[in-house]
């Protein structure tokens, strides 16, 4: 039986995230937070010391993310296909 839902819209992540010096000198010396070791993202950490995060909609479909090796082979190779044309 599918228990997942087939009547919902899901989004895709991307994650993006860019920090200035001096915050994640302040970030480093936090504790972490539970829920960031509950959910192992580190990004919770600063959402539970204060701090904000700013999340917005992309306005295209992303590229195939990169996350095993094979994927970073298929992209060095897309890349390379882009650049000679």
């Amino acid at each position: 039986q599918d228990i997942l839902p087939t009547d919902v819209a899901f989004s895709r992540h991307i994650g993006l995230y860019a920090y200035r010096a001096g915050f994640l000198e302040r970030f480093v010396g936090w504790p972490p937070a539970p829920l960031e070791q509950a959910e192992a993202l580190e990004q919770l950490r600063v959402l539970w010391h204060g701090g904000r995060i700013h999340v917005t909609e992309a306005a295209v479909e992303p590229a195939h993310g990169v996350d095993t090796g094979e994927d970073l082979r298929r992209a060095e190779e897309q890349l390379r296909s882009a650049q000679s044309k």
